[in-house]
């Protein structure tokens, strides 16, 4: 029972503040009243002094729960002093006393931020700062000082504050110190953390880091680069000076992941930027690179078709050509991934090796095709061909076209190796091959043709030499083998030397010399005779005109 009555109405009240509301002329003053177990109490009576006057009883406050009393002035002034008295202690008969309290007109000290950082887990900005040393700090005020007026974002008890948490949202930091009558210190100088960026670029092999500096403290002592690979542990890179906001890492092994921050140092301050990841992969090798065709287009032109696969790294084909299997140049680079036409070759008569090679976006090699060389089908001591090259499971069969000039290609011979037909087997006419692969690893056929090789007749020459315009036998015509028409004539004279026609060596003469038929008798015909495979010669006789 003695221990109740003793943290009962045994203590005065504890009087906290004496708050001054310049706008409406009131002082408030907060207490802390005593306990009441032996129910003893009856009123609070408040006093109060102004300037240095003695005191005055101003309000009785009959109620223990009540804390706070507004107390108007007629006027501002801070000179006031006030006291509480609290009737009556557990004896029934005395009061207790409060300390005298002034109103509070003391602001707090101006403090500064620390620092404002990103936290390396979360990514959150976060702002800190010490302790205001001030005795009647109650906490502190931030602001978001983007519009240079400051505009709240919180209010805290503690020496951090979460100023937010999505990393782009990044703006100068400022704040105040409030005490318990909301009177605030001025706010501090602005802080906005390191916000860094990165690039890579691929074909260099590089990363650039750009940043903006850390901005609020006097100095910036020392930057450091930090770098974590494949999500290791973040490991020094670089130290930079304060005023330096780029930093290149060279060589990068694609394939990896590297994850950056800056971190920047004031004496024992740190603050750390907002962290920047750079996923990396390697160039996509195709599994394949295959020419499938070396050919013959229009007797003129090599066309080539190639396949490759998967293409989404590759950005372009180097055309490769050369005499042999070594020594390969460039002939041409393309972004057209099926065919390439080269005519530069005299198809009939050079063999060209041709190669394809994949370049990576980066213009780099990946991957090289098969080499394969063109057909040339030429008569030496007979007719014949190289053999086809470079497909993977080889030749299947090689086929021999032939063609008069007034008929149809037809095939006349099939064979798994290289054609051959004996010089007195060739005939007058036209030729190629077509070499068939076998089937290979796409399932597929290719085919390469040849070049289209002609062998003339020689010239041979039967002239008419006999006329009867009433047969017939009515028309002087020249049969020949191996003749170049486009250059061959003749013509026609009589007796007295007098030209009567003069045709090229297909068209015929009728009789005719001025729209009238000539008389019976010995004409004089001349043919100059040209042949295909370039004879020359020239042909006199008479020609019996019959009645």
């Amino acid at each position: 029972m003695y221990s109740s009555i003793a943290s009962a109405v045994n203590t005065p009240a504890n009087i906290l503040r004496a708050c001054i509301d310049n706008d409406n002329l009131t002082v408030t003053i907060s207490w802390k009243s005593p306990s009441d177990i032996c129910g003893s109490f009856t009123k609070h009576r408040l006093y109060g002094s102004e300037n240095n006057k003695s005191f005055d009883l101003i309000s009785e406050i009959p109620n223990l729960a009540i804390t706070e009393y507004s107390h108007s002035l007629a006027s501002i002034n801070t000179n006031w002093r006030y006291f509480l008295v609290t009737l009556f202690t557990c004896n029934g008969t005395d009061s207790t006393i409060s300390d005298t309290l002034n109103i509070d007109t003391s602001y707090p000290i101006d403090i500064g931020l620390d620092s404002v950082s990103y936290d390396l887990n979360s990514q959150n900005i976060i702002a800190g700062w010490k302790s205001n040393p001030s005795v009647d700090t109650d906490g502190y005020q931030i602001y978001d000082f983007s519009s240079g007026d400051g505009d709240s974002i919180g209010y805290t008890n503690d020496t951090f504050f979460t100023v937010s948490t999505n990393p782009t949202n990044r703006y100068p930091v400022v704040i105040a110190t409030l005490d318990s009558c909301n009177l605030s210190s001025l706010i501090s100088s602005p802080h906005t953390p390191a916000f860094l960026n990165s690039a890579i670029d691929t074909c260099d092999r590089s990363i650039t880091l750009n940043w903006s500096i850390y901005s609020g403290w006097t100095n910036i002592d020392s930057q450091v680069v930090f770098l974590s690979k494949n999500r290791s542990s973040f490991n020094s890179i670089g130290t930079l000076t304060g005023s330096i906001s780029n930093f290149k890492i060279n060589n990068i092994e694609l394939g990896e992941t590297f994850e950056f921050y800056i971190r920047s140092y004031t004496g024992n301050i740190t603050s750390s930027s907002n962290k920047t990841t750079i996923t990396t992969r390697e160039f996509v090798v195709p599994e394949y690179t295959y020419l499938n065709y070396v050919s013959v287009v229009d007797n003129k032109d090599i066309e080539l078709g190639w396949e490759s696969s998967p293409t989404s790294d590759i950005g372009s084909y180097d055309i490769q050509k050369s005499k042999n299997t070594t020594g390969f140049t460039n002939i041409n680079n393309t972004t057209n991934t099926s065919t390439f036409i080269d005519p530069s070759t005299d198809v009939s008569q050079d063999i060209f090796y041709y190669r394809i090679v994949a370049k990576n976006k980066c213009n780099e090699p990946i991957d090289t095709s098969n080499a394969s060389r063109n057909i040339v089908l030429a008569e030496l001591s007979g007719l014949t061909h190289n053999t086809y090259t470079g497909w993977e499971n080889g030749t299947n069969f090689y086929k021999l076209n032939y063609q008069t000039t007034s008929s149809t290609w037809n095939e006349i011979e099939n064979s798994v190796s290289a054609i051959v037909v004996n010089q007195s087997d060739t005939k007058a006419g036209c030729y190629y091959v077509t070499a068939e692969e076998n089937t290979n690893f796409l399932g597929s056929n290719n085919q390469s043709v040849s070049n289209t090789y002609c062998k003339e007749e020689d010239l041979t020459v039967s002239i008419t030499t006999g006329i009867n315009p009433n047969s017939e036998n009515n028309t002087f015509k020249i049969y020949a083998t191996g003749i170049d028409h486009s250059k061959s004539h003749y013509i026609i004279l009589n007796r007295w030397g007098e030209k009567l026609a003069h045709n090229p060596t297909n068209l015929g003469w009728n009789c005719y010399y001025k729209n009238e038929l000539v008389s019976p008798g010995l004409y004089i015909y001349i043919v100059h005779l040209y042949g295909l495979k370039g004879e020359k010669k020239v042909q006199k006789g008479a020609i019996n005109v019959l009645r």
